[in-house]
C-alpha cells in the first residue's frame, strides 16, 4: 500500500493521489467539498466521522489491576471480564482507525496553510467543520470576482485574439468548478462587449 493510499477495509481503499486538491484560497471549495464528501461517504463506517455523530466510546478506569467503565461520576461496581475487555479496545480500535481515516483524507488533500489552521481541532468532524468555516463563504466572492472579470474583459488592438479568447475561457471555466454555469448566449455577449472598443470587431 503506498503513502497516498488509506486501506479503510478489505475492499476499500481511497487514494488520495486521486481526490481533488483543495486550493490555497479556497477557490474551488464547492467542487472540493463535494467530492470530499463523496469519497468519505462512499465508504462503510467513515460518514459519521465526518458529521459527527460516531459515538467514542466509553472510557475505562483501572483499579487494582481490574478494568471498569465509567458510569456518570461513579464507578461500575463489576470489573470488565477478559472478553468484554478486549471488545471495548476492538471498539475503541476501529473508532479511532476511522477517525485517523478521515483526517488523513483531510490533510492529504490541504496545503501547509489550511493544516496549520485545522490540525489542533479533537474530532475529524471538527476539522471539517473548521475547514468548512474558513472556505464555504468564499464561494461567492470568487463567483462575484469572475463574474465581473468576464463583464469588465477588453480587448486591446494589438494584442493577440488568442490569448485574450483563452483567457475568457478560463474564467469561464473557473466559474464551472464552482458551479455557477455561464450560458453560451451569455458568454457570447461578454466576447462581442471585450472587442466592442477595437472598431475593426
Amino acid at each position: 500500500m503506498g503513502p497516498a493510499e488509506i486501506s479503510t477495509d478489505s475492499l476499500s481503499t481511497i487514494k488520495v493521489v486521486n481526490l481533488p486538491k483543495l486550493a490555497a484560497d479556497g477557490s474551488n471549495w464547492p467542487t472540493y467539498s463535494e467530492q470530499i464528501n463523496n469519497a468519505i461517504i462512499a465508504v462503510k463506517g467513515l460518514r459519521r466521522h465526518l458529521l459527527g455523530t460516531a459515538r467514542k466510546p466509553e472510557e475505562l478506569v483501572e483499579r487494582d489491576g481490574k478494568w471498569y467503565k465509567m458510569k456518570g461520576e461513579s464507578q461500575e461496581a463489576t470489573p470488565l471480564t477478559d472478553d468484554e475487555l478486549d471488545k471495548h479496545e476492538d471498539e475503541i480500535d476501529v473508532y479511532q482507525q476511522r477517525e485517523a481515516q478521515v483526517r488523513e483524507i483531510i490533510y492529504g488533500t490541504v496545503d501547509k496553510s489550511n493544516f496549520v489552521c485545522i490540525k489542533g481541532e479533537a474530532t475529524a468532524a471538527a476539522i471539517w467543520k473548521k475547514l468548512t468555516a474558513i472556505h464555504a463563504d468564499k464561494g461567492s466572492m470568487f463567483q462575484t470576482d469572475l463574474v465581473t472579470k468576464l463583464q469588465t474583459a477588453q480587448f486591446t488592438e494589438g494584442d493577440k485574439m488568442s490569448t485574450h479568447l483563452t483567457n475568457m475561457i478560463s474564467i469561464r471555466e473557473h466559474l464551472v468548478e464552482i458551479r455557477s454555469l455561464i450560458t453560451d448566449e451569455s458568454f457570447n455577449t461578454y466576447i462581442h462587449t471585450s472587442l466592442s472598443l477595437v472598431p475593426r470587431f
